[in-house]
């Protein structure tokens, strides 16, 4: 356990628990308040020149060459695809405006000429853009307060707005030319153009909606006095054209946003216990190794709510302990601070989890008496089926009765008992007292908490792995493999493996093959053997088929088989059972789990007490005549606590090993194998896919959320790719994609996977789509729909969401189901987006069609779909910093990118703003990739090194557009106190799988 020489408490019961975590955070109120390091590229300085490194490629001054040949702009941060786009680029005005080469005042020089429709420049070299022109008058009804000219119109319709020009001269004639730039279909008519003094003329611009979403351009103004015709004056108005339907203005902000305030928590009370779940027979397996409480050390959630770093007013103790606890972060990672390094990272999650999961407190509410039990209250917890929040059976809630005038009442507070859950339904126990004076219309505010089961396996597993682990944490390529190959498996090699397999599919890959032999063989020991499992590769059938394997040559073998999460757990356990006996084989699932969700095929081999139909736990000797037992990660921890001999299990499988955090892995690993008893452990999983989620951004900043396999294969010289190859005895690539189409698999293959996957899907079904009438391009199964939509928060949620985006997405939906030649259904359509926000929006209009599966990247990840629909939201350059700073949203996320690509069998289809996407690698390459074949549609692409891209731009810079009216909603920078950007934004579900 990490200490950072202050006092800690060591409660004795879960109420006492979560009083000291509740105490530490009211002591400290505090959330972190850190900016993630950022990630540093090739920078060569600032200019528009162009320079020779040695005999490489020129690369222009101020660029960076990237890996995959294309240039990007230290300065600008965009990419460009070849040398000559990238010399163009620092030759703009963009990039020149960027580094100081032009500078915007009332009056500019224009550097290059924009023309009109035909040769005569719009603004030629030398001539002046002005906002606010002396002696001429322009008056709209439809201006906005930053001149800006606006108007709403409905797809295929037309309207028309009017400009009135004036001559507020003295006695001289005004000559008026006017026209657009690019961007939007109108037409422009000038009644007057010639204007006598103290006269007036009109403009009028005739507007029709093509695309749903905002098309933003330039009406230019050319004027000229007759008496001094050299003399030419520009007025430029930005002219936004919002197309909208209805769906768009049905999904509006309810209410301006207004940034939540800091919530402040109620003083800490006295708490009054709740009833408690009945004894079930749950206490039949043994405790012999104690779990600790792993409290967290008193001052540590100030140093984390100033991110680890000295503020105002910090006291010479406090900085001490701050400097002790930056000492070991800032150490690399070795056998000596491991348990202390993790110790420290788990201690600052959970600080932040604490704030996190009081987002979700309740004011108030009422509670009604249980129809089943009357002993028993019930309260309905908006989104608790979706797990925001999670609250599991043996969990605790706690309530505050309100008075009349709605304040709290008294200087207690109520645990209430979770004894079920059904839906957003919690039934609570609470004691005789607080039952006896309970009114049915009494209101309450309620306080959600975190149970810390999970963390305290966590700090356990680190502590155990002190012990004789370091040939597993740490492999060398001298330790590695020196247990030789265990007993009697000379007869499975990859040779004779067609006569043994029971899955007979696998015999055409060869990766698989070794891999399950190479396992089985145990040709890695003491080192973990890796199967590195990119989308749709088969990973999970591979391990499956090794487990078997393992049970025919080596049938004394005891497998422990573990996944993150109960779902891939029951997986584990769906494909085992088609040869291996329910006598042989054991899902033991956490006490807290209700047997509703355990799947019908699974629950013969299920821990299930059929006379209380509750979950209860065997005893030790009862699970050690079992050869395989299957468990969450976490459940994994009761086996440890239960002591089993060392030695008894041979073998521990991990499935979906990139999701869980490295403590949480070792949970099955610390206790379970030991290096004098010759254990094989196996990991499978992908690093280069999302791994678990992390809500405090210190414990991310300092590698939390890197999973123990991808710590292996970044950090461990015999886990690493040498010559284009990885070594067989530790790791295996799979490299046969089962799920995508081709075009849609093609992009990731080369940005994440060394080009090495090749596509085995059935052809059928991956080309089912190839004919879709909605395609731009027949053949090509991607589809980039660009549009330019706006950001919206409502109310005090900061999440964001994009109506025009949402309309799209549904009308793609509605497409897509009425297609007949190609039957699709809505369980063959998945949608993702990165906001919580816009997936409740999209929930919303999509309500008829609740089969349609709508979530996060986080939410799919493991999952495919024969449609994949990807709504990106993003449209405000405003709010980019935020989310780079943040890691919320698509950009600067390859993991989260990649996730959201892979998971479509035949058809890819992006909706996003294609200027904002364009700004991060991966995006603009799809982006390029979609153009490229003819698989874009929907708004104009245009870029700002065009001449009038450039002026839309000064225009934007010269603050004309008011989307954003406060400036101030833009930033949402993380503060003491508050709940992390990742629960504001993204809301991810709450771990429930135990």
């Amino acid at each position: 356990m990490f200490d950072i020489g202050g006092q800690t408490t060591r409660p004795t019961d879960n109420s006492a628990q979560d009083n000291s975590a509740q105490a530490e955070l009211s002591r400290d109120n505090l959330a972190p308040n850190i900016k993630p390091k950022k990630k540093e590229g090739l920078d060569l300085g600032v200019g528009s020149g162009v320079m020779e490194q040695g005999n490489g490629p020129h690369i222009p001054e101020g660029f960076s060459l990237e890996p995959d040949g294309r240039f990007q702009c230290n300065t600008c941060q965009i990419f460009c695809s070849s040398l000559a786009v990238a010399a163009n680029h620092a030759r703009g005005k963009r990039h020149l405006k960027a580094i100081g080469g032009v500078q915007w005042q009332n009056g500019v020089a224009v550097p290059n000429g924009v023309n009109w429709n035909g040769d005569e420049p719009i603004l030629p070299v030398g001539d002046k853009l002005v906002k606010s022109p002396r002696d001429i008058e322009l008056s709209c009804p439809n201006i906005t307060k930053h001149d800006v000219l606006d108007c709403e119109v409905s797809v295929q319709e037309e309207t028309t707005l009017t400009v009135t020009v004036t001559n507020r001269s003295g006695g001289d004639l005004l000559n008026l030319r006017c026209n657009l730039l690019k961007g939007t279909k109108a037409n422009v008519v000038v009644h007057k153009s010639q204007l006598q003094p103290g006269e007036s003329g009109a403009v009028d611009i005739n507007v029709q909606g093509h695309h749903l979403g905002v098309n933003t351009t330039a009406l230019a103004f050319l004027f000229t006095w007759q008496s001094q015709p050299d003399q030419r004056l520009h007025v430029v108005r930005q002219l936004r054209v919002r197309c909208t339907d209805d769906i768009v203005k049905q999904l509006q902000p309810t209410t301006k946003y207004k940034r939540p305030r800091r919530r402040k928590f109620e003083p800490r009370a006295e708490i009054v216990d709740g009833f408690p779940l009945p004894k079930m027979s749950m206490g039949n397996l043994e405790k012999q190794i104690p779990l600790d409480q792993y409290p967290i050390p008193r001052g540590l959630g100030l140093l984390h709510g100033k991110g680890m770093e000295e503020w105002d007013g910090i006291t010479p103790e406090q900085k001490k302990q701050l400097a002790k606890v930056k000492e070991l972060l800032e150490r690399e990672l070795s056998t000596t601070n491991h348990c202390e390094q993790f110790s420290l990272l788990l201690h600052c999650e959970e600080l932040q989890m604490h704030i996190d999961i009081r987002n979700y407190d309740m004011q108030g509410v009422t509670m009604r008496r249980c129809k089943e039990n009357r002993r028993l209250l019930t309260l309905q917890v908006p989104g608790l089926a979706e797990n925001r929040p999670s609250v599991l059976k043996g969990d605790c809630l706690y309530v505050r009765p309100l008075g009349t005038d709605g304040n709290v009442k008294g200087n207690k507070e109520f645990k209430g008992d979770v004894h079920n859950t059904c839906l957003n339904e919690v039934w609570l126990g609470f004691g005789e007292s607080f039952m006896d004076n309970f009114l049915e219309k009494s209101r309450f505010n309620v306080r959600f908490s975190v149970n810390r089961y999970p963390a305290r396996m966590h700090h356990r597993s680190v502590a155990l792995e002190q012990n004789r682990m370091d040939n597993v944490l740490f492999p060398t390529i001298a330790s590695a493999g020196t247990w030789g190959e265990m007993q009697q498996v000379n007869e499975l090699t990859v040779t004779n493996a067609k006569q043994h397999f029971k899955d007979r599919r696998l015999l055409e890959n060869a990766q698989q093959v070794a891999a399950v032999c190479n396992i089985v063989r145990g040709v890695s020991r003491p080192a973990p053997y890796l199967v590195f499992g990119p989308p749709g590769t088969g990973k999970t059938v591979t391990i499956v088929e090794a487990m078997k394997q393992v049970l025919r040559v080596l049938p004394s073998s005891h497998i422990l088989a573990c996944a993150p999460s109960n779902s891939a757990a029951d997986l584990l356990a769906e494909r085992l059972l088609l040869h291996v006996s329910t006598a042989q084989m054991f899902r033991l699932n956490a006490g807290s789990r209700s047997i509703a969700t355990v799947p019908d095929s699974i629950k013969p081999c299920c821990n299930i007490d059929q006379s209380t139909r509750a979950m209860y736990y065997p005893s030790k000797k009862e699970l050690m005549k079992y050869s395989v037992i299957i468990t969450t990660t976490v459940t994994a921890g009761r086996l440890v606590s239960a002591k089993f001999p060392m030695g008894h299990f041979t073998h521990v499988f991990i499935d979906e090993a990139g999701h869980a955090v490295e403590p949480e892995a070792l949970v099955a690993i610390a206790g379970i194998i030991d290096s004098d008893h010759g254990g094989q452990i196996v990991l499978a999983g992908d690093p280069k896919q999302l791994g678990p989620v992390i809500r405090s951004p210190v414990a991310r900043s300092w590698g939390l959320e890197m999973s123990l396999i991808e710590r292996y294969m970044e950090t461990c010289d015999i886990y690493r790719r040498c010559d284009d190859v990885y070594d067989p005895r530790f790791v295996t690539k799979l490299v046969c994609n089962y799920r995508s189409h081709p075009a849609i698999l093609k992009l990731p293959n080369e940005c994440f996977y060394d080009d090495e996957l090749k596509p085995c899907a059935d052809k059928l079904l991956r080309e089912s789509l190839c004919q879709w009438e909605g395609l731009p391009r027949k053949g090509f199964p991607l589809i980039f729909h660009g549009v330019v939509g706006t950001d919206m928060r409502e109310e005090s949620s900061p999440s964001f969401f994009n109506p025009t985006e949402v309309s799209i997405v549904m009308d793609y939906v509605e497409k897509l189901l009425a297609t007949r030649k190609q039957k699709i259904t809505e369980t063959d359509i998945g949608i993702i987006s990165p906001y919580r926000k816009q997936v409740q929006k999209l929930q919303k209009v999509l309500k008829n069609h609740r089969n349609v599966k709508i979530g996060s990247v986080e939410d799919f990840q493991g999952q495919e779909r024969r449609v994949i629909i990807i709504s990106t939201v993003r449209s405000n350059p405003d709010f980019l910093t935020l989310d780079t700073e943040y890691r919320i949203g698509f950009l600067d996320n390859p993991k989260r990118f990649n996730v959201a690509v892979t998971r479509a069998k035949a058809l890819l289809i992006v909706v996003g703003n294609p200027t904002i996407l364009s700004k991060d690698k991966y995006w603009d390459m799809l982006l390029q990739e979609c153009c490229s074949h003819g698989a874009y549609t929907g708004c104009e692409l245009v870029s700002d090194d065009t001449a009038a891209g450039d002026v839309l731009q000064r225009l934007a810079d010269m603050k004309l557009d008011d989307i954003i009216d406060d400036k101030r909603d833009a930033g949402d920078h993380e503060t003491e106190g508050d709940v992390s950007a990742v629960t504001r934004h993204e809301g991810p579900e709450w771990r429930h799988d135990i």
